[in-house]
């Protein structure tokens, strides 16, 4: 399968590489991005880190925005993507605030197939920044949450999906792989 990975820096999480190995994955960093000028994908998945938060900084990033909204292929969102799921579809966030650190439950709330074989997760969180969701629109459901709020979401119609947390989050690397393997899974059917 062909993916393209649009990140915040050159950087892709290592983890994320790893489960990709078997597949063609391809990168740009999300300022030099361009909906033209795209490399083919059957997938996308968008990552990065919400320093500052994605709310108010729109206009920086409409053209992954416009990606999201008028995609026919299947999308992951991953920390930063994921907000930026939210707010192309018209959900809002908190503003940017510092995570405790410490261990954190996520309790799955609806079947998918994204979470099949998974009986739940458990997320590493270290000290860092983050957009809680504060309100989902309608498109979106939650299929995971924590204590610190929504963890999963999905589209209702489209395969979109958006994670709060990073891979290197995920306590166990066999989550990771399981998570991916059920979105390319979905993606490819």
């Amino acid at each position: 399968m062909h993916i393209l990975i649009i990140t915040d820096d050159d950087r892709v999480s290592e983890d994320l590489v790893r489960c990709l190995a078997d597949h063609t994955v391809r990168s740009a960093t999300w300022h030099d991005f361009r909906t033209t000028s795209a490399p083919p994908a059957e997938v996308t998945i968008l990552i990065g880190a919400s320093h500052s938060g994605a709310t108010g900084h729109e206009r920086l990033y409409a053209r992954e925005m416009e990606l999201i909204r008028r995609s026919e292929r299947p999308i992951l969102g991953i920390g930063l993507g994921a907000e930026l799921i939210v707010l192309a579809f018209g959900g809002k966030l908190e503003k940017a605030r510092l995570a405790e650190p410490g261990l954190l439950d996520v309790a799955i709330r609806r079947e998918d197939p994204l979470l099949a074989s998974l009986s739940g997760l458990q997320l590493d969180i270290p000290e860092n920044n983050f957009c809680p969701i504060r309100q989902l629109p309608p498109e979106l459901v939650v299929l995971a949450e924590s204590p610190r709020g929504i963890e999963i979401i999905r589209h209702s119609e489209r395969l979109i999906y958006g994670w709060e947390f990073f891979p290197s989050m995920l306590t166990s690397a066999d989550d990771l792989s399981q998570l991916l393997s059920n979105f390319l899974w979905a993606a490819n059917t």
